[in-house]
């Protein structure tokens, strides 16, 4: 809605100003023409969260098809931005490793590897009050008909034989394409990042110099 409250261009030109910081815009939308033209200093990241076309079609209305975001990501990265993507929430549905490897190979056939700042992975959770109103809201919904158990932070999980599943298989497709790019997973416990990746960051401050290491 930068359109109709037009903050993103304070925010961009604020923080090309600051050394030390970055300011990442996550969105689903293709509307960056307000980015376009700005002196962010490569201080801004502009991020897309994305799913396969089928879930955009029947979960996330009225936004911006895969294709759109993706040309949209195209145009800022012509504009001297850095991009990244989020695979947050990935759903688990039936044909979900071919959706989510399509996804991934059309990222690749809009933006180069050396691009994209970072890409990060959660699966689908929520806190056990949102399935009773998402459900009245959207009637039609299926993203709550899988098994799920309550999770220590009081969130429902997928099982985690199915999160490392999922999270294995997509960072396979993801880093086969660009092996370089920083990869992380959100809000997983290290259980789990230590069974999807052979070597990653022990802490958050090490997780912070991982992503920044690669804006410079």
């Amino acid at each position: 809605m930068d359109s109709v409250f037009e903050v993103n261009a304070f925010l961009v030109e604020s923080f090309a100003q600051l050394e030390n910081a970055t300011l990442e815009l996550k969105t689903k939308t293709d509307e960056i023409e307000p980015l376009l033209g700005l002196d962010h200093k490569g201080h801004t990241v502009i991020a897309w969260s994305l799913n396969p076309q089928e879930l955009i079609d029947s979960q996330e209305i009225r936004t911006a098809s895969l294709e759109q975001r993706l040309k949209a990501a195209k145009r800022v990265v012509e504009d001297g931005y850095k991009v990244a993507f989020h695979f947050d929430p990935i759903l688990h549905y039936q044909g979900w490793q071919a959706g989510y490897e399509e996804t991934v190979e059309l990222i690749f056939e809009h933006v180069s590897p050396r691009d994209i700042a970072w890409i990060s992975m959660g699966t689908f959770r929520y806190i056990p009050k949102l399935k009773a109103i998402a459900e009245e809201r959207f009637k039609r919904t299926a993203i709550f008909a899988n098994e799920f158990i309550m999770a220590e932070d009081g969130k429902m999980r997928y099982l985690k034989p199915i999160r490392t599943e999922m999270l294995s298989k997509v960072s396979g497709f993801i880093l086969k394409k660009a092996p370089k790019v920083p990869l992380y997973l959100c809000m997983e416990k290290r259980s789990v990042w230590d069974r999807i990746f052979a070597e990653h960051p022990q802490s958050p401050a090490e997780l912070e110099a991982y992503l920044n290491s690669n804006l410079k």
